[in-house]
């Protein structure tokens, strides 16, 4: 069976970038082919990272068959349309995968996943957000939109539920010209009404297909589980990819804060949870001293992105 990983990333995620792949070359020592998508490198950020990571196939976004749509909230500052490079693993360009992992960038990889290409089908995993209401579309109670999903037959969908589109497991069996065509078709309908770009597509792409969500944190535990009081759906010590999702100012830092702890720190992964509440909170932002916090943040960001290509 023919494998891949892919990954979608524009010029202002690198840094992200490299934690990332730093964590799936370390953790999963044996991981199939990866294909990384990016959207406005310059030469420099190309040969570096080629440099630093020889195992990726880089692909730029341009020669990608598939175009963008409307940003998360439909506010111009979320607005990166290589987010929506992902739907390109439904083209044809990538028909020689049997199967194909999605990842997002911001994230850590802490474990082999042979268990998701072991899967044998569609694979997406359930979102945490906090609000039922805006988990797909902007406003559900909307009358054109509300006309729409009773003509697609989905007004009886249950929209609480929602899948988070940072890990998905695509095998060749959902990615076909009618998968593609109904994905566009989506894009298009659904447009204006969607709260969170291509994740909001997803779900409704699923929805049309009675593709279910996986209620299993194991393989997208999300940051706010352990920072903003949702509770754990598993134990830590079972995580597979930790997800700093949210749109975070401080990811970067959090993210090297983590990858540090998970590989140079003796007992790091069992405090890391702990270490994350604590980094991630604002109080140091206003305490006097603050600057040398802010020194110490840059100190943790350049370690962890020198370990991340040794």
């Amino acid at each position: 069976m023919t494998t891949a990983v892919i990954v979608t990333v524009d010029d202002c995620y690198a840094d992200i970038l490299q934690l990332f792949l730093g964590s799936l070359h370390r953790h999963y020592p044996l991981h199939p082919e990866v294909l990384v998508c990016t959207k406005g490198w310059n030469a420099g950020l190309q040969d570096r990272f080629r440099r630093l990571f020889p195992f990726v196939t880089w692909i730029d976004v341009a020669d990608l068959d598939w175009h963008a749509g409307p940003p998360m909230k439909h506010q111009d500052e979320f607005d990166h349309p290589v987010m929506y490079a992902r739907w390109a693993a439904l083209t044809r360009r990538f028909d020689r995968y049997d199967q194909i992992l999605y990842l997002d960038a911001d994230m850590l990889v802490l474990a082999p996943l042979e268990e998701l290409f072991d899967a044998g089908r569609m694979v997406a995993f359930k979102e945490l957000y906090p609000d039922p209401a805006t988990l797909v579309f902007t406003n559900h109670a909307d009358a054109g939109l509300e006309a729409l999903l009773a003509a697609d037959g989905l007004h009886d969908h249950d929209w609480t539920v929602a899948a988070n589109a940072g890990v998905i497991v695509l095998p060749s069996s959902v990615r076909t010209a009618q998968h593609l065509a109904e994905a566009q078709r989506i894009k298009g309908r659904y447009g204006p009404h969607l709260m969170w770009g291509d994740q909001s597509l997803l779900n409704i792409w699923m929805a049309s297909y009675r593709l279910g969500v996986t209620h299993d944190c194991r393989f997208n535990y999300q940051l706010r589980l352990l920072i903003e009081g949702h509770g754990r759906c598993c134990p830590f010590r079972d995580v597979r990819i930790l997800h700093f999702n949210g749109q975070r100012p401080d990811t970067l830092f959090l993210m090297a804060l983590s990858f540090l702890m998970m590989t140079a720190v003796p007992a790091g992964p069992k405090l890391l949870p702990w270490a994350l509440r604590i980094a991630a909170s604002p109080v140091f932002d206003w305490l006097p001293g603050y600057r040398l916090w802010e020194a110490l943040r840059r100190r943790i960001i350049e370690r962890a992105m020198t370990a991340a290509v040794r």
